[in-house]
């Protein structure tokens, strides 16, 4: 949809472990799908982690490389469109990668449980992503054997880790379960030999706070997966799998389930997940011309990306202008932030590239544009609509609207308000409620 960007982008991956390299190319895949492009993926041995590549993945052209000095480079992947909006897209398990390597035959079903290395652990109360502390470590493993008592698992286990000492240690505390070893794939690393078993199981036990890998194998896999800890949910959101969460009080009728909702392909999520993001139709996005937003908060993603992703809107902004919202970000930053100088720096690049995406007036001026005479989207918060409605729900060129609903009390009675607004209007109209958002999406 974005006529600027290239046919063939550049992008160098991240040079960390397999788990990382399988999001990249998961939602890369599903970018150049969409935007029907082709993209040079740099698999990026450069550094500590050194893996063959054996992935292939729609739309994506794979190149191993050895030598690069450092990273990010200036190409697709420090892209704010990246970084800020792609990167956050959900991957589900019915992706456009796949492993390259020969299905050796299973013959019997059974239970994984990934757990990561000692040399993942880390001391202090800050503990860094992706790492964990011994206690974490110790609740996962007393989990583990109380959730195969819970729920009387008779499957064998298979048990997956790079750490052999913390393995059979494993393998000796759940010595009351049929443990099976699963046969070598010739030319194949143990890395990739687990990934691809640990993606044929039943369902995957993540025995640790969080692991890529764990959920790259769900991925790849049937997807899904049992966890211990709440406290990853922003990052397990991500991920549009089969979760189930278990703790000493769950009961043992507990089920599988998605918390995401399916994306259609006629859809696009516009925004960051992370943080605020909305379903908005395809050809709407195509069609819009004008971008009339009443946002007055801190946050304007759902604006930036629209723009990134049709890049012929006028953006025009009714309550405030995009300067003025970034002012005030600046200063919250120098009065209240720690590391502010570090935070600060990273803030005036990041704006650099937010005002380079967007029209003039949208981030000087606020505007009450009125007389318009081209297709236009409208971004609003429900409050709002009642005063606006007649202005511009009622044109021959209106494409397209998100009605946000943010006072959760009292929603359910503005809700029925507004549907009756929109009774006699031959719109199409979803609700949506996820992650602590409500709103309606509406196009033509």
């Amino acid at each position: 949809m974005n006529n600027s960007l290239n046919s063939n982008l550049k992008f160098y991956g991240n040079p960390a472990g397999l788990g990382n390299r399988y999001e990249e190319l998961a939602r890369l895949s599903k970018f150049a799908e969409h935007e029907n492009l082709y993209i040079d993926y740099y698999w990026n041995n450069s550094f500590k982690y050194k893996y063959k590549n054996i992935f292939t993945a729609k739309n994506i052209s794979i190149k191993e490389i050895n030598n690069l000095k450092t990273w990010p480079t200036n190409n697709f992947e420090s892209s704010r469109h990246w970084r800020e909006y792609i990167s956050s897209q959900l991957i589900s398990n019915n992706e456009n990668v796949v492993l390259d390597i020969p299905n050796p035959k299973i013959e019997q079903n059974y239970i994984g449980i990934h757990i990561r290395g000692t040399d993942r652990i880390a001391l202090g109360d800050n503990i860094p992503f992706g790492f964990q502390s011994y206690e974490d470590l110790e609740k996962c493993i007393e989990l583990t054997q109380k959730y195969l008592l819970e729920f009387k698992n008779s499957l064998p286990l298979a048990i997956f880790s790079e750490d052999n000492n913390l393995k059979k240690r494993i393998e000796k505390n759940l010595n009351n379960y049929e443990i099976i070893s699963l046969p070598k794939i010739d030319n194949l690393s143990d890395t990739y030999r687990d990934l691809f078993y640990l993606s044929k199981s039943q369902e995957i036990i993540m025995c640790s706070k969080f692991s890529t890998y764990a959920l790259t194998a769900a991925s790849i896999g049937n997807g899904k997966i049992v966890h211990f800890f709440k406290n990853r949910n922003e990052e397990l959101q991500l991920w549009n799998l089969e979760f189930k969460y278990f703790d000493n009080l769950n009961s043992n009728d507990l089920n599988f389930s998605k918390d995401s909702f399916e994306l259609s392909n006629s859809c696009s999520s516009i925004g960051n997940a992370k943080v605020k993001c909305y379903e908005v139709n395809n050809e709407t996005i195509r069609n819009t011309k004008i971008l009339i937003s009443f946002n007055s908060s801190d946050y304007f993603g759902f604006e930036e990306h629209f723009k990134l992703l049709n890049n012929t809107i006028k953006v025009y902004m009714y309550k405030s202008s995009i300067l003025f919202i970034k002012f005030k970000e600046f200063f919250r930053i120098l009065y209240k932030d720690k590391n502010r100088k570090t935070k600060l720096k990273n803030f005036i690049k990041e704006s650099y590239k937010s005002f380079k995406i967007f029209n003039k007036n949208a981030i000087f001026f606020r505007k009450k544009i009125v007389n318009i005479k081209l297709p236009y989207f409208i971004y609003i918060n429900a409050v709002d609509l009642k005063k606006f409605y007649s202005t511009y729900f009622e044109s021959d060129l209106f494409e397209g609207a998100i009605i946000e609903f943010t006072n959760i009390e009292k929603s359910q009675q503005l809700l029925k308000t507004v549907l009756d607004m929109f009774s006699n209007q031959p719109y199409d109209i979803k609700f949506i409620n996820q992650y602590n958002q409500t709103y309606l999406s509406i196009h033509k």
